[in-house]
């Protein structure tokens, strides 16, 4: 049986022509918010959903052609930054759409939950950037794909790496974008330097020892350093 979906516009939803929409998703997993676009009806669109999946359409706009109607979705995802934390199987769709997926109302002004960049150092693997949640994490109701998809590895805590603890750098850490470093790598620093990374911030990480052994540990970081995006790293 398809899913449960509903049309909240007060316009038809034409079985032809294209369009552009936002949908309310509601999934034992909680509720979630995507834009898309459409040629034919959007109850179509996700009609393959589990029965369990209720689809509420919200907005409709309707477009001449194709083109226009990509250009609209990418005007509407500009005009609404949100969160987007989903990719692959890690969401509340099963047949595509999850990268397009909010954990909340955007269109109606509802505001992310709280999260940050981190970038962890470490002898292993060098340089990983993920994007994480301290308090209300929209991943958990996917913990269960941890170990089967990479994307989830990092996305609860650190990954033990057998370099000892991983510790915050606060001279490298701003409130949205925080460094962790293990021990053994602060200690590489000290002893013959490391690409990234001076003495100076690694003495100061290691008299400090904050230790992180979960993103929910923000509450005792310290903030003495610059935002960064890690746009040209390597993400997790």
């Amino acid at each position: 049986m398809a899913a449960n979906i509903r049309n909240l516009t007060g316009q038809e939803d034409l079985h032809s022509g294209w369009k552009t929409y936002y949908i309310h998703i509601i999934t034992t997993a909680g509720d979630f918010f995507k834009f898309g676009y459409c040629a034919g009806s959007v109850a179509k669109r996700y009609s393959k959903e589990p029965k369990t999946t209720v689809i509420e359409i919200l907005k409709i706009w309707t477009h001449k052609n194709e083109s226009q109607a990509i250009s609209h979705e990418e005007k509407l995802f500009k005009e609404n930054l949100g969160d987007l934390p989903f990719i692959g199987r890690c969401g509340p769709l099963r047949h595509g759409g999850n990268t397009e997926t909010f954990s909340h109302d955007v269109l109606n002004g509802k505001p992310a939950p709280v999260n940050y960049i981190v970038c962890m150092r470490s002898l292993t693997h060098g340089s990983l950037h993920a994007k994480v949640y301290p308090y209300e994490n929209p991943r958990d109701p996917y913990y269960h794909l941890r170990g089967t998809v990479k994307y989830m590895e990092y996305s609860f805590e650190p990954e033990e790496l057998g370099e000892g603890a991983f510790l915050q750098v606060p001279t490298l850490s701003h409130e949205k974008s925080v460094t962790l470093a293990t021990a053994a790598l602060l200690d590489a620093v000290l002893e013959k330097g490391y690409q990234g990374l001076s003495k100076k911030h690694a003495l100061d990480a290691l008299e400090r020892f904050i230790v992180i052994s979960s993103w929910s540990d923000y509450s005792k970081m310290v903030f003495e350093g610059k935002e960064f995006s890690g746009k040209n790293g390597d993400w997790v």
